[in-house]
């Protein structure tokens, strides 16, 4: 089986994209586990340092709207099974 380079191009991209997607993720849990500490942070205040978070560092090449259900499930509270 022969594999063309614009496959090879190809799957090499959406395996980075996949690697990528998981840093993010474990970015976004470590910053929420860390929130967590500070009683005073409510799930409202969470969830926008969150989103401040994303946006500073990967916001420049992410969509938030694709995290933007992780970004919610964490603050509150909620460490989904990926």
């Amino acid at each position: 089986m022969k594999i063309t380079k614009n496959q090879l191009r190809e799957s090499i991209q959406r395996i980075i994209k996949e690697f990528w997607d998981k840093d993010v993720e474990r970015f976004l849990i470590d910053n929420a586990a860390e929130y967590y500490q500070d009683p005073s942070l409510d799930a409202g205040s969470i969830r926008m340092l969150l989103m401040d978070d994303f946006m500073d560092h990967v916001g420049h090449s992410e969509d938030p709207n694709d995290y933007e259900e992780l970004i919610d499930q964490l603050a509150q509270g909620i460490t989904p099974d990926r």
